[in-house]
């Protein structure tokens, strides 16, 4: 579905995983939140394996959000525009 949007990417991508769980429990606790932003503030954009998905925080749109993310600091590592 990528190829659409953004072309062949066969010869720039070495490996991916997509994977969606049967279930899922929305589990939070106090400093969930203040985890997340220090773990992601410690990102490197550049870095060549970048991770998308629910798992800094909760629910589809979380992931939808990390994905894309994700996905543009990948773009722009392999200057497509």
């Amino acid at each position: 579905m990528a190829r659409l949007f953004i072309g062949e990417l066969r010869d720039n991508i070495e490996t991916f995983v997509v994977q969606r769980w049967p279930y899922s429990i929305i589990k939070s606790e106090v400093g969930l939140y203040e985890r997340i932003r220090a773990y992601e503030s410690e990102i490197n954009p550049n870095d060549r394996i970048q991770a998308g998905g629910d798992f800094l925080s909760m629910g589809m749109e979380a992931a939808v959000s990390a994905g894309v993310v994700m996905a543009q600091r990948l773009r722009q590592q392999l200057n497509l525009r």
